[in-house]
């Protein structure tokens, strides 16, 4: 495993604060211990992944989403103070804080090896290759230092884009370039989910 700089965040949420579906970037396995007050979590199997919005890890879903058991494969559990999930890396996941104050502490760490048996694991090497060969992607597109991916940096970097050829890098491209019409469709929503979370995140009184 290698370690980033930060591995543990805080995270803090009034009742009514919903994160938009996404997968943790730079591979992220991650544990969530719950402290105070009552979550809600929707996890999705990296398997039967929502869209995503084009370069990002976020899900490209509206504000009246459904999850479909007959396309997604997904499960809904809450958590209550003492409990701890692992949430292995590429799992997709929503959550909505249920109490007046809600506390959770969260621990981040990266596999050193890639593992590209899930529709999100082959998707996220393809990116490292991308984001490695194109780096006007990463200024475009991902706020994140890749000089520091997952931690360890280049070193990581190339065991995660080794066996991506250029022309799978490249049918990468043009899959996320594909997503921009449903993106400008949902652009309005997206902007609306993304402005609530952020005014909701840490806002606890």
């Amino acid at each position: 495993m290698s370690v980033r700089k930060s591995p543990m965040r805080l995270f803090m949420q009034p009742r009514g604060h919903v994160t938009l579906p996404h997968y943790d970037g730079n591979s992220l396995h991650g544990f969530n211990q719950q402290v105070i007050g009552k979550k809600k979590w929707i996890v999705t199997s990296p398997n039967t992944p929502l869209p995503n919005i084009p370069f990002m890890f976020a899900s490209l879903v509206g504000k009246n989403f459904k999850y479909n058991p007959r396309v997604y494969d997904f499960y809904e559990f809450e958590t209550v103070p003492g409990d701890l999930i692992f949430l292995p890396r590429y799992m997709v996941h929503e959550v909505h804080s249920m109490e007046p104050v809600n506390l959770n502490l969260n621990w981040v760490c990266t596999p050193t090896s890639p593992n590209e048996s899930s529709i999100l694991g082959r998707r996220e090497v393809e990116i490292v290759k991308l984001r490695k060969t194109l780096p006007l992607i990463n200024k475009a597109f991902f706020p994140d230092n890749f000089s520091s991916y997952g931690g360890q940096g280049q070193e990581l970097i190339d065991r995660y884009s080794r066996e991506v050829s250029n022309t799978r890098m490249l049918k990468r491209l043009v899959k996320e370039l594909a997503g921009y019409p449903r993106l400008l469709v949902l652009a309005k929503q997206l902007k609306e989910r993304a402005n609530e979370f952020s005014k909701n995140n840490f806002n606890v009184k």
